[in-house]
């Protein structure tokens, strides 16, 4: 993992705790869910990245063989290698992680806040 999907993944999950905080969750559970779903999303991103550009180079029923492991090294060499050339495969996968994020964030948004704020159409006036 390299420094940008760290520095992502420690704003997201920041912004996640404070949204917690002020929806009167508890804000470690909540980063969490989001830290799990994070790699999660980013497994699935990897998972569509792999099926969409790179199904017709390898065979992937040679890569579920547990006997041919130099098969599988020549894979994760030349997967290294097509990510540094091609690094918007890589950003692909980073998206579908923030897409994790997003989940955590929307299931947030829709709880009600903690303390609601009042506007000025909610209070009384002294006159009623």
């Amino acid at each position: 993992m390299d420094l940008v999907c760290i520095l992502i993944l420690l704003l997201l999950t920041v912004k996640t705790a404070n949204r917690a905080h002020v929806k009167g969750q508890i804000p470690w559970l909540w980063v969490l869910i989001n830290l799990i779903l994070f790699f999660v999303f980013i497994m699935i991103g990897a998972f569509v990245v792999f099926m969409f550009f790179y199904s017709n180079y390898f065979d992937v029923s040679r890569l579920g063989n547990t006997n041919d492991l130099e098969y599988r090294k020549q894979f994760a060499q030349q997967i290294g290698v097509d990510f540094a050339q091609h690094p918007l495969r890589g950003v692909t996968v980073m998206l579908f992680g923030v897409g994790g994020y997003m989940l955590v964030r929307f299931i947030l948004n829709t709880m009600p806040d903690k303390n609601p704020p009042l506007h000025k159409a909610d209070r009384r006036s002294d006159g009623m």
